[in-house]
């Protein structure tokens, strides 16, 4: 399915409440500017989607009110192009691997706002190019690992609201890939929840702003020196191990906590700040223990 496929062109497609099955992929905008909208039970079915697909391009599909887009293998938003995914209340859409400003020069955006969006596999905000991710409103994200920020010149935002989770199997990497350092990513969480089973991983160029909400994660590694920031909220460390080679802060306004349960451990080779200018607290549960070189509470 080509929705405005050459230069210049123009095109809009609405499924309301019917279907539209493609056996190969569904293309927003592959030279031209096209639009997609699934609402009122509508459901399409392609291979993958690309939502923004070629240079010079622009895409935007949105799904609500019971709409579905379902893919058997990835959605790129952003491809080369520019392209936006809006997933709003009631809306659904799944797929193998999610990229959001897969190549150099694209931008991608995503909203969940109240709607679900589920990866079998990864999600990469910024893999090559711009990507940005906001959850909010009950708007609930799932998958097995997030890159953010995952090569050279990228750069990846993730931004968690009021009500919005993203749930998250295995691991996170800010800043860079599994294995090595890449471009800037961060992830800001004012409100709902990030829940990583595995580990959070910041690299130099990572950052970690918790200003309300909750963060959960198995370890939590600032070896590489990123940016971890804790002003409101909690952040739990269940089982693992807090590693960062500065001082922490858990410090600001919002009364952040950090919280270690289930022999979680610290590994901090600095002063462990609880409450240093404004308010914090700290919660050491289940056989866990904090680690540092000093505690200034």
């Amino acid at each position: 399915g080509y929705i405005a496929k050459n230069v210049g062109s123009s095109g809009s497609a609405t499924v309301d409440g019917g279907t539209w099955t493609n056996t190969g992929s569904m293309i927003v905008g592959e030279q031209g500017s096209g639009t997609l909208n699934i609402t009122n039970g509508g459901q399409v079915g392609s291979a993958g989607g690309y939502i923004g697909a070629v240079n010079g391009s622009t895409g935007v599909a949105t799904i609500d009110l019971g709409g579905g887009w379902t893919n058997s293998d990835s959605v790129r938003v952003g491809f080369d192009g520019d392209g936006t995914l809006n997933i709003n209340t009631g809306g659904q859409v799944s797929n193998t691997v999610g990229f959001i400003g897969a190549s150099a020069g694209s931008v991608g955006v995503v909203t969940v706002d109240g709607g679900m969006w589920g990866n079998d596999l990864y999600v990469h905000v910024g893999y090559s190019g711009d990507g940005e991710l906001e959850v909010l409103n009950g708007g609930e994200v799932t998958t097995g690992l997030v890159s953010v920020g995952r090569e050279v010149g990228s750069t990846g935002l993730v931004t968690i609201g009021a009500s919005g989770s993203l749930l998250v199997s295995g691991d996170v990497f800010l800043g860079g890939s599994p294995t090595v350092a890449g471009g800037t990513g961060q992830a800001d969480v004012s409100g709902g929840l990030l829940d990583v089973g595995d580990s959070l991983k910041l690299w130099s160029g990572g950052t970690l702003s918790v200003t309300g909400g909750q963060v959960t994660t198995g370890s939590l590694d600032n070896s590489e020196a990123g940016t971890l920031s804790m002003t409101g909220g909690a952040v739990t460390i269940d089982g693992g191990v807090l590693t960062d080679p500065g001082t922490g802060n858990v410090d600001g306004g919002g009364n952040p906590m950090l919280k270690f349960i289930n022999g979680a451990t610290s590994a901090i080779t600095g002063d462990l700040r609880i409450g240093y200018n404004n308010a914090g607290q700290l919660n050491v549960l289940s056989g866990s223990q904090a680690d540092s070189a000093r505690g200034i509470i």
